[in-house]
């Protein structure tokens, strides 16, 4: 089998570009495939880091509007007399409270104790 001298040099050139682009596809497909995923990872916890930071936000907020909301004369009354009217009374102040507070279903008024008058509901 005798190959001329275009076929000597053709062939390995030939097959030493397609090897070189292979390799160099490969290369470039990893690596991007590495960085991409890295990417996404880095925007997913960005994403979460800020969720959390709003959810703390919301907490803290939650947190203030109840202590203020402790220091109404409704809901002192209602525990310390636990009669129909103070139950009215604090349930009136409560389903204002529910309408300011977005996002809060239930708000319960509790003693000390834990116990909760069962005339006074929300929600």
């Amino acid at each position: 089998m005798k190959w001329s001298l275009k076929k000597k040099i053709l062939l390995p050139t030939i097959a030493l570009i397609v090897l070189v682009m292979g390799t160099s596809t490969g290369i470039t497909y990893l690596v991007s495939t590495k960085t991409l995923n890295q990417d996404a990872l880095d925007q997913l916890t960005l994403i979460c880091k800020s969720r959390v930071e709003i959810i703390d936000v919301w907490i803290d907020d939650v947190k203030t509007l109840m202590g203020t909301a402790a220091t109404r004369s409704a809901y002192q009354a209602v525990l310390r007399e636990n009669t129909e009217d103070a139950s009215k009374k604090a349930n009136a102040e409560l389903g204002e409270l529910l309408k300011i507070a977005v996002g809060i279903s239930y708000i319960h008024v509790a003693n000390g104790q834990g116990q909760v008058p069962h005339h006074v509901e929300s929600g």
